[in-house]
């Protein structure tokens, strides 16, 4: 004969199903984000070195490079935090971040214009990096609860490299941000 718990429900199993639910949630999330940073980062190994070749941006190319490649590394350690959660990582449906690397890619382009400022690409840069910050909140207590410590420790890692990487870049004032508008048609 069935008992009811605490719960009303007899047995526990809707509450085993509820936890086991909301583990897969979890889970599924936590799968979200890591293919959410791993595409960001690979993009950004891709990007930097073309803002680099700008001579907008000559102030802070050696910022950009050494953020090119603490991307790079980021990425490589992506990839093993995948496999140590037992898959690889892949492609993702991401769209908050597929903006953020347009906004980077439109402030690049925006420097043909003769009165822009390299100062659009740092602040386009700047947001991608609080983003990132974001997900790295998300996913920590995540992979606190469902990692192994080897993985949770790499997690760590990256989300303190994520920090300095915002860190680093220069708040842009209202003044530098200029596009060039109309000016340079």
């Amino acid at each position: 004969m069935a008992t009811l718990v605490s719960n009303g429900h007899a047995d526990g199993i809707p509450c085993a199903m509820h936890s086991y639910k909301l583990e897969m949630q979890q889970e599924k999330r936590a799968w979200s984000i890591m293919d959410e940073l791993y595409h960001i980062h690979r993009e950004l190994t891709r990007l930097l070195p073309i803002l680099v070749k700008s001579a907008k941006t000559e102030e802070w190319n050696s910022l950009l490079q050494q953020q090119q490649k603490e991307d790079d590394q980021q990425r490589i350690r992506l990839a093993e935090l995948a496999v140590l959660m037992g898959r690889k990582p892949s492609t993702c449906e991401c769209p908050r971040a597929v903006g953020l690397l347009a906004d980077l890619l439109l402030a690049h382009r925006s420097l043909l214009r003769k009165h822009a400022t390299g100062g659009l690409v740092i602040d386009a840069l700047r947001s991608l990096r609080q983003y990132t910050q974001e997900l790295w909140r998300e996913l920590s207590p995540i992979l606190a609860f469902r990692a192994p410590s080897e993985a949770v420790s790499l997690a760590d890692q990256m989300r303190d490299v994520s920090q300095a990487l915002l860190v680093e870049l220069p708040v842009m004032q209202r003044s530098q941000l200029s596009s060039g508008g109309l000016r340079s048609l």
